[in-house]
């Protein structure tokens, strides 16, 4: 009896932790959505409508964490914000969730999280690329 007793303790304390698990998810989703709503009174760095939708968008399909797009100066959050406000490609704003839109944004946060502005132009034939690294 003794043992069985040991076993619906431990079922009862894994589902506890699992049920806080998922209750603290919850609550960091929703503290980045009312983190993310436009304020009352005017901000440094405004927050559009369409980035919101983005953030949401990637958080719901699993793209992205909460975290990381709550972190403002993760490549994921810059990412998204640049294609919600930045993007200079002449078709965009694209939909967002579309093929084209999420190619770009995982190719934006490859480009952020690499460095991409340090990289060069040169092919692996360049001689005079050779010698600088050199």
């Amino acid at each position: 009896c003794v043992r069985g007793v040991n076993c619906m303790v431990a079922i009862c304390l894994a589902l506890v932790g699992i049920l806080v698990y998922f209750m603290s998810r919850q609550t960091s989703e929703q503290n980045l959505r009312a983190s993310l709503a436009p304020s009352q009174s005017p901000t440094l760095s405004p927050t559009s409508t369409r980035l919101i939708d983005s953030i949401q968008y990637l958080i719901d399909e699993d793209i992205s964490s909460a975290q990381d797009l709550s972190n403002t100066s993760s490549p994921q959050y810059r990412a998204v914000q640049f294609l919600a406000d930045d993007d200079p490609d002449p078709e965009a704003p694209f939909e967002i969730g579309s093929r084209r839109w999420e190619q770009r944004y995982a190719l934006t946060v490859f480009h952020l999280s690499t460095n991409g502005d340090e990289w060069n132009s040169c092919s692996r034939m360049d001689q005079s690329c050779r010698e600088e690294q050199l």
